[in-house]
């Protein structure tokens, strides 16, 4: 998936003939609004204008509220899906209710510089088969052991991955294959166990 910018300087996205499978255990009246934003590329007005308010919110330095805001309006979303559904088997483009889940909510982005995971939710929760500029990579918060949390990323060639928990700021050179990673709460990173 590839970033757009359209003349109006709002964001668009490529299609894709899979998009990512978020996994919110916790959530999945989230996850089926999730689907269902995809299915026959639905947009909806006031989750545009939703994303619009975030974006803001996070450009004035409010992320807490920008969190708050987008868990909220994800919950409106929950509330009007209709079912989970399956995948579609070709979204046309990305949907507002998508960017919400995968950025605002699961806090995952990325730019020239690589991914960025603004992890706030609690264990499990991860985004799997993103594509990203030729490279399928998924990721996901497995469990939090006490000492830390247990991450697990797998991509198909390397890239530069950076984590932000409430206490720290991870950064890594993620390699090619899978890899677990323990974010201690120790402000270090150690690998638990890594296959090529």
């Amino acid at each position: 998936m590839q970033r757009l910018t359209s003349q109006a300087g709002r964001d668009t996205w490529v299609a894709t003939s899979q998009p990512p499978e978020p996994d919110l255990p916790a959530h999945p009246g989230w996850v089926a609004a999730y689907w269902q934003s995809w299915r026959g590329s639905q947009r909806f007005a006031w989750a545009d204008d939703a994303l619009a308010q975030i974006r803001r919110l996070v450009a004035d330095g409010l992320h807490d509220d920008a969190f708050a805001a987008a868990c909220g309006y994800m919950a409106r979303a929950a509330a009007n899906a209709s079912d989970a559904g399956s995948p579609p088997k070709l979204a046309t483009s990305w949907p507002a209710i998508a960017t919400l889940l995968v950025e605002e909510v699961i806090g995952v982005t990325w730019s020239s510089e690589g991914v960025h995971w603004n992890l706030r939710l609690e264990p499990p929760v991860g985004l799997y088969c993103l594509t990203i500029d030729g490279n399928t990579l998924s990721l996901a918060a497995e469990a939090d052991t006490g000492a830390g949390i247990v991450v697990r990323v797998q991509a198909t060639v390397p890239f530069d991955l950076t984590i932000d928990t409430e206490l720290t700021m991870f950064q890594e050179r993620v390699p090619a294959g899978e890899t677990r990673y323990l974010l201690t709460y120790l402000d270090r990173t150690d690998i638990l166990t890594e296959r090529g």
